[in-house]
């Protein structure tokens, strides 16, 4: 072989081989643990998300599940013993439940040394589980995916701080509906996925409206600029507009109830060198099973994974309209007025500064308000926008 064919052969070779590794499926790392609310969806969750990465050739899966079966020691409560009996029907009463409280004593207290067992076995198979999160492991994989997660998962100390250093490094995080619930007490986390969950007004029955804002980004282009969906939706607290560019927000004019102030619903940011995709979608089985949302949940992990372009400057002049938007729904229909012709004019004064400033601070002061007061002050954003 002469040496121009050579170095063909060699090109050619190493163009395959170039080819082969960039087709490699990347690695991600499911947690669907749970300290504090389980949602049942997460057993809808855990195979959708594989059934995404082997569809679409991207990624493999592992998990961190929480063990089956979790064992509940809960020792009898003894009813309590009224200082004196009303009459002889009460006493029969408190004797009827004091004899089922004894049995039921009898009952825990021979149960409970196989119950201790169990939950030795169980916090022992738990903390097995947890051992994956460490530093050492999670630096084979490529994405951490938090799926409904909730409450404190791993101790205080290294092993927290290990998911903050994974991001930062360059690697994708994803989360999904509670994962806001999750680590509450670590404001690392929270500051990082940008809020931490304060309430559902709106459940996993409600119809909800929701606006998109960005429908040209990867995460959120399978929506349309206007579309509802039942699902539990969350508000935060420590949310900070200036630090996500937000994807969908509640549209509070079409939802109900109604509150004075906007309710992101999925954002995106930059962290490090890292990419955080979240969506507050995801309390309802029928989510998951969706085509839209599992679409909406491939486009945010490419994009985390930098294989598609889209912005992750953070917008909040989007938040402050939308704050002054949700204020102005809620007056409106507390003073049984339409609020379209209203929420019109505002949108077309949004390049007025002073105006959001003024309107997103009297929001927060009509949420604190009752009756009259708050009225009044609805009645000053109105005549302000007419």
């Amino acid at each position: 072989m002469n040496i121009a064919k050579f170095r063909v052969a060699i090109l050619t070779l190493s163009l395959i081989c170039g080819t082969v590794l960039s087709a490699a499926p990347k690695k991600m790392l499911v947690v669907t643990i749970t300290v504090g609310f389980r949602h049942s969806s997460v057993l809808a969750a855990e195979p959708v998300i594989a059934e995404i990465g082997k569809d679409s050739g991207l990624f493999t899966v592992d998990y961190i599940r929480q063990p089956d079966n979790k064992p509940n020691i809960n020792k009898p409560k003894e009813p309590a013993k009224p200082a004196q009996f009303k009459d002889a029907k009460e006493e029969a009463a408190y004797k009827t439940a004091l004899d089922k409280y004894k049995a039921e004593l009898a009952k825990f207290e021979a149960d409970l040394p196989a119950q201790q067992a169990a939950q030795k076995a169980w916090n022992t198979a738990y903390e097995a589980a947890l051992a994956k999160l460490t530093p050492e492991n999670l630096k084979q994989y490529d994405i951490l995916f938090f799926a409904n997660t909730t409450g404190a998962v791993l101790p205080k100390g290294g092993p927290r701080e290990a998911i903050l250093d994974f991001v930062k490094s360059g690697k994708a995080f994803i989360g999904t509906h509670s994962a806001t619930d999750t680590f509450g007490d670590f404001p690392g986390y929270v500051s990082m996925i940008n809020g931490n969950f304060a309430g559902h007004p709106w459940g996993g029955g409600t119809l909800c409206t929701f606006t998109n804002h960005d429908p040209s980004h990867p995460a959120v282009k399978m929506y349309p600029a206007e579309f509802q969906w039942k699902d539990e939706i969350y508000q935060y607290r420590s949310f900070d507009p200036t630090a996500v560019r937000v994807l969908l927000s509640l549209n509070m004019a079409k939802t109900s109830p109604k509150m004075p102030y906007q309710v992101p619903v999925s954002w995106v940011r930059e962290f490090g060198a890292g990419r955080i995709f979240y969506t507050n979608l995801g309390h309802n089985d029928v989510t998951w099973k969706d085509k839209t949302f599992q679409s909406h949940l491939l486009g945010g992990i490419r994009w985390a994974l930098k294989l598609e372009t889209g912005s992750a400057v953070p917008n909040p002049e989007i938040s402050a309209l939308e704050n002054a938007k949700s204020y102005i729904a809620t007056a409106a229909a507390e003073a049984k007025r339409d609020a379209a012709p209203l929420i019109e004019k505002l949108i077309a004064k949004k390049g007025d500064a002073a105006l959001l400033k003024q309107l997103n601070a009297d929001a927060a002061e009509f949420h604190k308000l009752k009756d009259a007061p708050r009225a009044a002050l609805a009645a000053k954003a109105f005549a302000v926008l007419e």
